[in-house]
C-alpha cells in the first residue's frame, strides 16, 4: 500500500502511519474537489466511469475526519489484496502454462550442495530483480494507487495551503499568500512599501509572486489529476472543451454552484470557507508565531483580518 514499514502491530499504528503519509494529503485534496462536493450535495450521478470509480472508492465527499474516512474507505481503497505471495516449486506442466510478468522461473540442479545453490541463486536474483527500480505502481492491485512514489510531502502540504488560501480569499494577491504562509522567508517583503521601493526590492515582490504562483498552479494540477484517480500527479491538464460531468440539467447547476468568483459567493466557496477558514487562520497564526507575539493584544483579531487580506502588516 506504500506506507512506511511492511507490517503494523495494531490498527492504531497503521492509522498513525497513514496520517503522516501521502494518503493524508490525498484525503485533504479530495475534500477540495467541487465535483465531489456537488455529487454529494445533490446526490448527482457522475457520467465519467473513472470519476465515478474514485467517487465510489473514496465514499463520495470524504468525511471531515481523516480517521473516520481512513477507517471507512481509505484503508480499503489503497490496500493491496491479501493474496499470499510465496516462493514455491513449479512443475514442468505449470511452467509451460504460466508466464506472469513479475515471476521468473529458475532451474535448480539438486545435485549441487545448498551453499552453491544459494550462491548461484543470489547472483541470478541480482541480475533479474529490479530492486529499487521496481515499478510498484505498475504491479499494484489496489483499487486506488499512487501515481508515483517520488514526491515531497512538505511541498505538497505547502501547495495545499496555497490552494486553500486562494479559495477562501480569492482577492488576495499571490505574493501576500506566499508571505503569510512563509513560503520563502528570504524574500522578506512584509514591511516594504511598494510605492517607494527601489528596483532591487521590487524584484523581491515579483519573485515571491512567481514562487507562490508555481505552488498554486501545481496544486491545481494535483487536484485535477486526483479526481481521475491519479495522485500525486503534476501533469498539466491539456486544454479541452468543457465536458458534461453529470446528467441532463445538473451540469448547468454544477457550474453555477461551484463557480469561483472574487467575492467567494458561490455555495461551494461558502462551504469551503465555513469548514476551513478557521483552520487556515490557525495555520497562519502558528507559522508566524502570532500566538506568542500578540497573546494579550486586544486589537489582534481586527488587525489579523486585515493582515490576512494583505491590507495591514504585523
Amino acid at each position: 500500500m506504500g506506507l512506511n514499514g511492511s507490517s503494523w502491530n495494531s490498527k492504531k499504528q497503521l492509522f498513525d502511519n497513514a496520517d503522516e503519509s501521502i494518503y493524508h494529503w490525498w484525503w485533504q485534496f479530495l475534500r477540495l474537489s467541487p465535483i465531489l462536493w456537488y455529487a454529494n450535495y445533490k446526490n448527482a450521478t457522475i457520467k465519467d466511469p473513472v470519476l465515478n470509480k474514485v467517487y465510489a472508492h473514496t465514499g463520495g465527499l470524504p468525511s471531515h475526519s481523516f480517521k473516520a474516512w481512513w477507517s471507512q474507505h481509505g484503508y480499503a481503497a489503497f490496500a493491496e489484496p491479501s493474496d499470499e505471495v510465496l516462493v514455491k516449486a513449479v512443475s514442468a506442466a505449470e511452467a509451460l502454462n504460466s508466464s506472469p510478468k513479475d515471476v521468473v522461473l529458475v532451474e535448480v540442479p539438486l545435485t549441487l550442495n545448498k551453499r552453491e545453490i544459494k550462491s548461484q541463486f543470489v547472483q541470478l536474483l541480482n541480475k533479474v530483480h529490479r530492486g529499487r527500480n521496481y515499478d510498484v505502481e505498475a504491479f499494484s492491485k489496489a483499487s486506488l494507487k499512487l501515481y508515483t512514489h517520488k514526491f515531497n510531502l512538505t511541498t505538497i502540504e505547502r501547495q495545499y495551503w496555497v490552494l486553500l488560501y486562494k479559495l477562501i480569499y480569492p482577492k488576495t494577491p499571490l505574493w501576500v499568500i506566499g508571505d503569510r504562509l512563509r513560503l520563502a522567508p528570504h524574500l522578506d517583503v512584509r514591511h516594504i512599501d511598494r510605492k517607494t521601493v527601489e528596483r532591487r526590492s521590487e524584484a523581491m515582490f515579483i519573485h515571491l509572486q512567481s514562487h507562490t504562483w508555481r505552488y498554486h498552479a501545481h496544486a491545481e494540477y494535483l487536484l485535477h489529476n486526483l479526481i481521475k484517480g491519479s495522485f500525486p500527479n503534476y501533469t498539466k491538464p491539456s486544454p479541452e472543451a468543457e465536458v458534461d460531468l453529470f446528467l441532463d440539467k445538473q451540469n448547468e447547476e454544477f457550474r453555477a454552484l461551484t463557480k469561483v468568483d472574487s467575492e467567494g459567493s458561490s455555495p461551494w466557496q461558502k462551504w469551503i470557507k465555513r469548514h476551513y477558514q478557521e483552520q487556515l487562520h490557525q495555520k497562519i497564526i502558528s507559522i508566524n508565531n502570532f500566538g506568542t507575539l500578540y497573546r494579550d493584544s486586544p486589537s489582534f483579531n481586527a488587525n489579523f483580518k486585515k493582515f490576512i487580506r494583505g491590507k495591514l502588516e504585523m
